[in-house]
């Protein structure tokens, strides 16, 4: 089993299905979106990219980018009229 701070994985296969891939989470900032954020977050090697509409709702997202920040990208994506405004840990 796969633990730390974050989440707990019992399925390994689940985890090795998903290393070095690339993965896009809309709604990350909570919820289920955040559940996957931080299960493919312990997938080896994974990079996830999270999308939010409020950047105010992503504050459970950032400890996870200070701890990935190589590994997690989050997107504001509130309005089709504006151009992808990153968020900073």
């Amino acid at each position: 089993m796969f633990k730390n701070n974050y989440y707990t994985i019992g399925a390994m296969a689940t985890v090795s299905r998903f290393a070095n891939k690339s993965i896009l989470i809309t709604g990350g900032s909570k919820g289920i979106g955040l559940g996957l954020v931080k299960r493919f977050l312990a997938c080896p090697g994974s990079k996830v990219v999270a999308t939010t509409r409020k950047p105010a709702e992503a504050q459970e997202l950032k400890p996870l980018m200070r701890d990935f920040p190589e590994r997690l990208q989050v997107l504001f994506v509130g309005d089709v009229h504006l151009h992808g405004y990153s968020i900073q840990a």
